[in-house]
């Protein structure tokens, strides 16, 4: 008798890819925020014509394999200079069930996006971890989702997620939103 490996894995995202969308002239509108416990300028609530940028989503929010209505919130976009991060968080937000990410900008060494696996401590608590290996079943603590300029990323609102440091002199840029069922 002879085991299959198998994993089940609660993390997940859809990926696309958008083309030609210039978002240069909202870098500047940015700022910090000082509730937020990371070192990153946004340009959320600030008000900014996204028409030319949610146009692109639209076809993109149709394709989603999802049977409900969908809206968008009113997108953002964050810049992080040389050591800026993104502290580890969720869009759990009343009616949001996806979130989203668009990489405009994203330099040699300028951070991760990274989604932090909550399940992965049960296995360290319990010991498993000690006699498995683990990463050679695709579990892992923090799983970075392989992106590239001009990659868009949907997922669920409620995972866990964060930016590490950027390393990079250049700007990292990013535009995140939420999506609700209407």
């Amino acid at each position: 008798m002879s085991f299959a490996t198998t994993s089940i894995s609660s993390l997940f995202f859809w990926k696309a890819h958008i083309e030609n969308v210039s978002l240069d002239h909202i870098i500047d509108e940015c700022e910090e925020i000082l509730e937020w416990r990371c070192s990153v300028k946004t340009s959320r609530g600030k008000p900014i014509d996204w028409s030319k940028f949610t146009l692109n989503l639209a076809p993109l929010i149709k394709e989603l394999p999802i049977n409900a209505k969908l809206s968008l919130e009113e997108p953002w976009m964050n810049v992080y200079a040389k050591g800026d991060y993104q502290e580890i968080h969720h869009h759990s937000l009343e009616g949001a069930i996806l979130s989203y990410c668009y990489f405009y900008r994203l330099p040699k060494d300028s951070g991760e996006f990274l989604f932090f696996n909550e399940h992965f401590k049960d296995y360290c608590t319990s010991g498993l971890a000690g006699v498995v290996d683990l990463g050679s079943l695709g579990i892992h603590e923090w799983n970075r989702p392989i992106v590239k300029e001009g990659d868009i990323i949907f997922f669920p609102s409620s995972l866990l997620h964060s930016v590490s440091k950027n390393r990079s002199n250049d700007l990292r840029v990013t535009v995140s939103g939420n999506v609700r069922i209407q």
